[in-house]
């Protein structure tokens, strides 16, 4: 294990808590009612990154999925059924449980608790589909499911979808697997083109090209450690500490259209995914010198709870519009319990739900990632 050989990765962890917050304050933006008072719309759509914060942290969360996978499974390749049946046993101990508990308040929870307040309540979703991890193929024929647990489950079927088929493609001879992952992306960028923004957003097609694009960077990243690690170091601090700063500013400008660096097409998504892929390799190769983000134990202890706050968050949200229904003059307070709520649901999860999950992988054999690198 050489210097630049991403082993530990605390500093995704962190991002991932950033892109859990982006979600949840796109969500607080665009669901939550109340009157934010002077600039309410202006306020509005900076906590949901000009309208787009939800996308571009499901596109991030992807990219790691594609980066973090790929490169666990070329360290450790599946050479057996045996060794197949361990990968797919530790996704199941990393996903299920959760995804499960939400189904489970989604189905059962949600409904009882609207008959015994007399709430009317109808759930449009197919309880079979989210059972198959299908919630992705049931939203884009049923549209959004009415019960709050249900609403981002969406991504985490089209990420097992994903799991499902990635050992496959990675099994075959590394040429053929470099091959067919670029088919896979190039095919799914021609694909979310033609698709409508729905299909294109919803569907396992359509985001191959971000986990794809997260696998290749995974490949480079197994491949060519030491090179990409001193591609990186060779830049100065200053200059990645900057590049940090200026991607997302230069990203919220293009998509706020208040200058026209990358105009607000499918070329800003471009972007986005090109200046996501390069703070996954320069996080994870780079010298940690150059700043570390798990030294800000905000972000470190939102990255341990990414998967909770990303699940917990529409209940939240809910639960806190109910309680402040009629005070529309409410809004920063409503803001502020939506996201402690969301936090406290996300930590009592990660206790009592997925980590007992967690601990059972140690009897799997090998020598299992750690906690924080788990996507």
């Amino acid at each position: 294990m050489n210097e630049h050989q991403p082993h530990r990765l605390p500093d995704l962890d962190a991002l991932r808590g950033i892109a859990a917050m982006s979600v949840l304050l796109w969500h607080i933006s665009t669901e939550l009612p109340g009157d934010a008072g002077i600039g309410s719309d202006g306020l509005r759509r900076a906590l949901g990154f000009a309208g787009h914060g939800g996308a571009l942290g499901v596109m991030f969360f992807f990219l790691l999925s594609g980066y973090l996978i790929t490169w666990r499974l070329l360290q450790q390749p599946v050479r057996d059924r045996a060794g197949l049946g361990r990968f797919y046993l530790r996704r199941v101990l990393r996903t299920w449980p959760l995804y499960y508990v939400a189904v489970l308040m989604g189905f059962v929870i949600v409904p009882c608790l609207a008959m015994l307040l007399g709430v009317p309540f109808k759930e449009t979703a197919s309880p079979l589909r989210y059972a198959l991890f299908l919630p992705n193929i049931d939203m884009l024929h049923h549209g959004a499911p009415v019960a709050s647990p249900l609403t981002v489950l969406w991504s985490v079927g089209i990420e097992e979808q994903f799991y499902l088929l990635w050992p496959l493609v990675l099994a075959l001879p590394r040429r053929w697997s470099i091959a067919l992952i670029v088919c896979l992306v190039l095919t799914s960028i021609a694909l979310a083109a033609l698709m409508p923004l729905r299909w294109s957003y919803f569907h396992l097609w359509g985001n191959l090209r971000y986990l794809g694009f997260g696998a290749l960077l995974g490949f480079a990243a197994h491949r060519y450690p030491q090179r990409l690690g001193a591609w990186i170091d060779a830049l100065p601090r200053a200059v990645r500490r900057a590049a940090l700063l200026i991607g997302p500013l230069l990203l919220g400008l293009a998509l706020t259209r208040w200058f026209e660096v990358v105009p607000y097409t499918r070329r800003t998504l471009a972007f986005a995914a090109l200046f996501f892929g390069y703070v996954l390799l320069e996080r994870s190769l780079g010298d940690a010198r150059a700043g570390r983000l798990d030294r800000i134990r905000a972000l470190r202890w939102l990255g341990e709870r990414s998967y909770g706050l990303y699940i917990w968050h529409m209940p939240a949200l809910s639960v806190v519009a109910w309680a402040m229904a009629g005070r529309a003059d409410r809004f920063g307070l409503s803001v502020v319990l939506t996201i402690v709520l969301s936090c406290a649901l996300a930590d009592v999860s990660l206790r009592w739900i997925e980590r007992p999950f967690l601990r059972l992988k140690r009897h799997l054999g090998g020598a299992p990632a750690p906690l924080h690198t788990l996507p």
